[in-house]
């Protein structure tokens, strides 16, 4: 329950529920460890690891697993369509490892939500894009903003992250 209440703390710190849930934040902890931490030092413990900045500058990114497809030929692929559609944007496409079993394709920079908004719907519907990657597979596609990117690459938890994205970044407007 502490940890649902927590969640209230951080996920709406300027409305009025935020101090009722710290209330009974500091309330369950005094009486299990005879005080209750500060209210900042409960929300520092809180804090979430990733954060929407609609502002910041992003990346698009898929994930593929090994041997699910020609990586270079979907760089190429890649590279083409954004040069055909996205000229003006220089876009720059890598590739890195994200660990034994699987690679990331990144495209950056797109600055501010909006853009990298526009450029995951784009690729959600350009099916010949895919053309050089396993057909019948579902490959986790999102975009990413750089500061997220640090965490993200540093836990390698794609779930976590998909969470995220799905409840922040898809619906923000």
């Amino acid at each position: 329950m502490e940890a649902a209440l927590m969640q209230v703390v951080v996920k709406y710190p300027k409305d009025e529920i935020k101090n009722h849930a710290q209330e009974m934040v500091d309330y369950i902890r005094s009486q299990y460890l005879g005080k209750p931490e500060s209210s900042t030092d409960s929300v520092k413990a809180a804090k979430p690891k990733y954060e929407f900045n609609k502002d910041a500058t992003y990346m698009w990114v898929i994930v593929i697993p090994n041997g699910k497809g020609d990586i270079n030929k979907f760089r190429a692929d890649l590279a083409d369509a954004n040069l055909k559609y996205y000229g003006s944007a220089e876009l720059t496409v890598n590739n890195m490892l994200l660990d034994d079993n699987s690679q990331m394709v990144t495209v950056k920079d797109f600055s501010g939500h909006e853009k990298a908004r526009d450029y995951y719907d784009f690729m959600l519907n350009n099916k010949e894009v895919y053309m050089a990657l396993a057909a019948n597979e579902k490959f986790n596609k999102f975009s990413i903003s750089a500061e997220n990117f640090g965490v993200f690459y540093k836990e390698k938890n794609i779930q976590e992250y998909l969470t995220f994205f799905n409840e922040n970044f898809l619906h923000k407007k």
